[in-house]
């Protein structure tokens, strides 16, 4: 059975009994280079480990940064959405105030009275009060049709 070239390792010991053994000036040559090579191989682990420890540090680092960023976009956009929130409250503040005001002046002139007439069959007063008009409940809602105005 003869050594196949793509298996890994060294061919086996042929039959014909042990290898010879390389000479001692080759032997140290090659220890030399495996010491070289191992020397070199430590350097390149303690680079990667280095590059590897960098890398983590620059994620936290970008995760920080990424984080920030986010906090500050979103307290910018709460900020915005409540000035946006008190300008609408304000107005319609307003809006409420005027309406209430209008109803205030027709309660006053519907409640004033406008005539006082005594009735002498019953010894009483009769009190008439204007009779204003009343408050319009049927006000077509804004952008067409009739949902949500009053129906009888």
């Amino acid at each position: 059975m003869g050594h196949d070239p793509r298996r890994a390792g060294p061919p086996p010991p042929s039959s014909n009994g042990p290898m010879p053994a390389p000479p001692a000036p080759l032997l140290a040559v090659d220890a030399a280079e495996l010491r070289e090579l191992i020397r070199d191989a430590h350097g390149a682990v303690k680079d990667l480990r280095a590059a590897i420890r960098d890398a983590r540090q620059l994620a936290g680092d970008a995760a920080t940064l990424a984080a920030a960023g986010v906090a500050e976009a979103a307290s910018k956009e709460l900020t915005r959405f409540a000035r946006h929130l008190q300008a609408e409250q304000n107005r319609n503040a307003a809006d409420l105030n005027a309406i209430v005001e209008r109803a205030r002046d027709h309660i006053v002139k519907a409640l004033t009275m406008a005539t006082l007439e005594p009735d002498d069959d019953f010894r009483i007063f009769k009190v008439r009060f204007r009779a204003g008009p009343l408050f319009d409940q049927d006000v077509p809602l804004p952008g067409g049709g009739d949902e949500g105005a009053r129906r009888d």
